[in-house]
């Protein structure tokens, strides 16, 4: 099933194409804006290096989040017009799973992959996943939202889901521009390891990889039943409106 995966959900904005086979083709741009005008440029940059249409696509697979919202917002509405267009199904992917997978499709195979992504406003988003080298992924914690010391605190004590992290398992690799960005504040360990530039973002390849497998297995939603995934308010909706006073 040929799968056009897209991510917009951090500075980093991106499509890729997956099949049978594997990944086809994979652009990202570091831009920090601008992810709705560059998002059809890059749908039709990877079909032109796949030699493919976009009327072979099985399905679409979209990085839902959490992220920041004007980027989360483009891209699910690209992956959604482009879905409802070609009557075809989308599969909703976490940009912390993203990560967490990407690891294991570059051929790390931690014991634990801690995701991080900057949320800005001095808080960071954060799950912790388990990974394979056969690219098997398992979600451990409910993705999180908070400071960076929050991060740190949970580190500290070395407990996911009722177990040590520390005690029964390997290193732990963590991932994203979050972890990137509050390396000081999470501290240092034995068995955290920094991962490189290339798992700075959600990779789009993970997003259609991973988008993939979920579509071939029925874990699909019709394109206008695909909900973001904010974690908390976005800037618009935190701001309280106040009609004006009128002086008599």
């Amino acid at each position: 099933m040929l799968t056009l995966g897209v991510e917009s959900a951090t500075d980093q904005c991106g499509c890729a194409l997956a099949d049978g086979g594997g990944l086809l083709a994979e652009v990202r741009v570091l831009l920090g804006r601008r992810h709705a005008e560059m998002l059809a440029p890059q749908v039709g940059f990877v079909c032109e290096q796949a030699g493919v249409t976009l009327s072979g696509l099985g399905a679409v697979a979209v990085d839902a989040g959490p992220g920041l919202y004007t980027g989360l917002r483009a891209g699910l509405a690209t992956a959604q017009a482009i879905a409802m267009a070609l009557g075809v199904p989308v599969a909703a992917v976490s940009s912390l799973e993203a990560l967490a997978f990407g690891a294991a499709v570059c051929g790390a195979s931690p014991s634990l992959t801690l995701s991080v992504i900057d949320a800005r406003r001095g808080e960071v988003f954060w799950g912790w996943y388990s990974t394979s080298g056969e690219g098997d992924l398992a979600e451990l914690t409910k993705p999180a939202v908070g400071a960076p010391e929050d991060l740190a605190a949970e580190i500290r004590r070395g407990e996911v889901v009722g177990r040590s992290a520390f005690g029964g398992a390997g290193r732990i690799l963590v991932v994203g521009d979050g972890a990137r960005r509050y390396a000081e504040v999470m501290g240092a360990s034995a068995r955290l390891e920094l991962a490189g530039e290339e798992l700075r973002f959600p990779p789009p390849s993970a997003v259609a990889l991973l988008g993939r497998r979920r579509a071939v297995a029925g874990e699909t939603l019709a394109p206008e039943h695909v909900e973001p995934v904010y974690l908390r308010p976005h800037d618009a909706s935190r701001r309280a409106w106040h009609a004006p006073t009128r002086t008599p």
